[in-house]
């Protein structure tokens, strides 16, 4: 495989993601605006802080939004 896509509606999916793709890129979709439970600014967050940084982001639909993440 040459990336790897996850799906997060909450925290606990996060790790669980990273663990997954190992040192590929990984794209993350989740739930987008305010009512999002862990959002963009929570993900952003916390990938950073774990060696990646956001390369690329797109709209997968009206309740979905993905980004996707590299290994710094």
């Amino acid at each position: 495989a040459s990336m790897a896509i996850a799906r997060i509606d909450a925290e606990e999916d996060l790790p669980k993601a990273q663990a997954a793709c190992g040192t590929l890129p990984l794209w993350v979709v989740y739930p987008k605006g305010k009512t999002a439970q862990f959002g963009d600014t929570a993900i952003r967050t916390a990938l950073r802080e774990a060696g990646w940084r956001d390369t690329k982001s797109c709209a997968v639909s009206d309740r979905l939004t993905a980004t996707r993440y590299n290994r710094v």
